[in-house]
């Protein structure tokens, strides 16, 4: 089935969002509580309805700031902050290419609205010892969760609450306490670092710079606190 069969079945709600929840919790925005949803599994209808609704922001946010007016090298500048490095990703095409129970997709939605996502592939081999660990393969939050001239950001800390639940699920059901890796863009590297991931430049590909979780001490996010 072709992806634009798929996408006509959807949009005639013959395939629906799966409700395969994993955990739920809050998250705060604008000193409001927010219940968030984490739901787990390969899910085509959640990963379409995902591309159109962060797709229709960008293309908002690229206009916006096409008309402002800026000269060339402020342009630059400005398209750089905005982390657009995923713009033209497709979920559910990335969903037709992972069909494997080898990969597993985790979706965290607030008011049904999907505000990030994870996809991670494992077994994998551990570059710095010879433990199995799981990969992440694509971790992005929403457009509108990331810093733009367009509007305020809506949520912050959704990687973090992603991140922990993902490896929580891993250690309960492959016991890899704790332990993963990803390549990650150079706009992402601080969050990285910051978890206590360690770089191996000899992993690296392309533009892309490969982490890994060397110290399987147990990684907690104070929920309250993001």
């Amino acid at each position: 089935m072709t992806i634009e069969e798929i996408k006509k079945l959807i949009a005639a709600g013959k395939i629906k969002p799966l409700g395969n929840e994993l955990k739920n919790g809050k998250i705060e925005s604008k000193n409001k509580k927010h219940q968030y949803k984490i739901f787990h599994g390969w899910d085509i209808a959640r990963a379409s309805k995902t591309d159109n609704e962060w797709g229709r922001f960008n293309l908002e946010l690229l206009d916006s700031i096409m008309n402002k007016g800026y000269n060339k090298e402020s342009l630059e500048k400005v398209l750089q902050g905005v982390q657009l490095h995923d713009y033209h990703w497709s979920w559910l095409a990335k969903h037709q290419e992972t069909t494997s129970d080898r990969y597993n997709w985790f979706f965290l939605d607030v008011n049904g609205l999907t505000e990030a996502i994870c996809l991670t592939f494992h077994p994998k081999q551990s570059v710095f010892d010879s433990s199995e660990i799981f990969y992440i393969e694509y971790i992005a939050v929403a457009p509108w969760n990331r810093l733009n001239p367009y509007q305020e950001r809506k949520f912050s800390g959704l990687g973090s609450v992603l991140v922990q639940s993902v490896c929580e699920y891993f250690i309960e059901k492959h016991k890899y306490n704790f332990r993963f890796s990803l390549h990650s863009v150079k706009a992402a590297e601080t969050f990285y670092k910051k978890i206590g991931m360690t770089k191996f430049p000899e992993h690296d590909k392309e533009n892309l710079y490969y982490y890994e979780m060397t110290n399987p001490k147990e990684y907690i996010i104070k929920e309250e606190n993001v």
